[in-house]
């Protein structure tokens, strides 16, 4: 297989490594290992963006209107971004509600460590200090039922079509309330469009399959905020039902979906009996990296 190495210099002569990983690993749509590998070499990219102010006053007003989006439904007490990447967006949104819902707590996840990791530096250098990220993966969210009065996404679905009825089925797992999902407008857009997105694995359908699943679909539009014309975003808000938020912890094993116990530098669950590491303060919770350790919690 290509090593990380390769695969680096081969995205900075601009191939598409997405296609390339593919091709090598034989298969029609992303893996969760070809997404992980094609999303770590973009880190620090989106903070780099940051920088242009162009780019920077687009990202805000994005972010400001998301914010603006939920806090039309409701003033959330603990909001999940599933997918945070870098966390330039979640920063922006957890700053626009905090100033009407100052005592919420935010939260984030996403699949490469390294992405997270400048998440964080990210977040410090904002004076953001309400958000707590973690590695995890959108098929084994780790997180334990209704954590979250709000969940919400911003394309990170989007490279995970073939997919979309499991993730779906773990956003609402975690969602106490709302599911609000912006990502690419797939039924929204020309066939021209259309066809690059089904070129690089874009997710489609999300509406009618939260239907599907017995969610009620309360909103369902062309997201109105500036956007890429290439890939253009689709606002869609699912109603769960006011569930009561969890208050026995927040982390959860993805693989049994019971309480992680924090415990020397580790999260500890004592259904499977497994450990799963904390990388300079990040815990890593992917289900592929789940330690066997039985005897952990004696010693």
């Amino acid at each position: 297989m290509i090593s990380q190495k390769e695969l680096l210099e081969r995205y900075k002569s601009g191939e598409n490594v997405s296609g390339l990983l593919r091709n090598e690993m034989k298969v029609s749509k992303n893996t969760e290992k070809i997404i992980e590998r094609s999303y770590d070499l973009q880190a620090g990219s989106y903070v780099n963006l940051m920088n242009d102010q162009k780019f920077r006053l687009q990202k805000d007003k994005y972010s400001a209107r998301i914010a603006q989006v939920i806090l039309e439904y409701t003033k959330p007490s603990r909001i999940l971004e599933a997918g945070v990447g870098e966390a330039t967006t979640m920063g922006n949104v957890c700053d626009s509600i905090g100033k009407v819902a100052p005592s919420f707590s935010g939260f984030g996840f996403d699949i490469s460590w390294s992405r997270v990791m400048i998440g964080n530096q990210w977040l410090d250098s904002q004076g953001i200090n309400n958000i707590e990220l973690s590695v995890g993966g959108l098929e084994n969210i780790p997180y334990l039922d209704n954590s979250f009065d709000v969940v919400y996404t911003s394309h990170s679905i989007e490279p995970n079509h073939g997919k979309e009825r499991e993730i779906l089925k773990e956003l609402l797992r975690v969602t106490a309330s709302k599911l609000f999902l912006f990502e690419p407008a797939y039924e929204f857009v020309d066939e021209s469009i259309q066809l690059r997105m089904n070129t690089h694995g874009y997710c489609r359908g999300l509406a009618s399959i939260a239907q599907d699943l017995g969610y009620k679909v309360i909103r369902n539009e062309l997201f109105d905020a500036e956007s890429s014309p290439l890939n253009p975003t689709c606002l869609i808000v699912i109603e769960k039902g006011e569930r009561q938020i969890s208050s026995s912890g927040i982390y959860a094993c993805p693989v049994s979906k019971k309480p992680l116990i924090f415990k020397d530098d580790a999260w500890f669950c004592e259904q499977e009996l497994t450990v799963y590491p904390q990388i300079k303060g990040i815990p890593y919770l992917r289900k592929e990296n789940a330690i066997i350790a039985s005897l952990f919690n004696q010693l």
